[in-house]
């Protein structure tokens, strides 16, 4: 299936230390606490600064230091947008991913490459990549044995 787009998250290790503080963290975060949420794969979100669409493919962006930005795993997004709710101060609500398509990476896809398949830099803004690179993607993905 190819998505309807394919959007960057960029996870933020400082405003959510508890998640996202360290690359272990984040690898945990994924593999065991998503999955245990109710819904399984409730994936919080602070803000919607940008929609993303049902289908849409997310890069999960992560950086141990900066300028060190790298696409560290993926998912496709259930819900339709952001599904409001107050549940967790400092969320709106949540956007709800396929826990079977949640893939992360045991090689991390890096900011040049982003670069070299869409000319486009990562960086703290949520990006929206050109959707006719889907197969390029997933063929570096195979390439790096993710």
């Amino acid at each position: 299936m190819i998505p309807s787009t394919i959007r960057v998250f960029p996870l933020s290790k400082t405003s959510e230390p508890e998640e996202f503080g360290t690359i272990e963290k984040v690898y945990n975060f994924f593999r065991n606490e998503l999955p245990l949420r109710n819904p399984p794969g409730k994936f919080y979100i602070p803000t919607e600064k940008s929609h993303f669409e049902k289908k849409s493919l997310i890069l999960f962006q992560y950086a141990e230091k900066k300028n060190e930005e790298k696409i560290i795993g993926h998912a496709i997004l259930l819900s339709d947008g952001c599904v409001r709710n107050n549940e967790r101060p400092g969320y709106i609500g949540y956007y709800l991913l396929d826990l079977d398509s949640i893939v992360i990476y045991k090689a991390p896809v890096t900011k040049e490459e982003i670069h070299n398949l869409w000319e486009k830099t990562l960086s703290q803004a949520k990006l929206k990549l050109d959707v006719s690179k889907y197969h390029e993607y997933m063929s570096l993905l195979k390439d790096k044995e993710n």
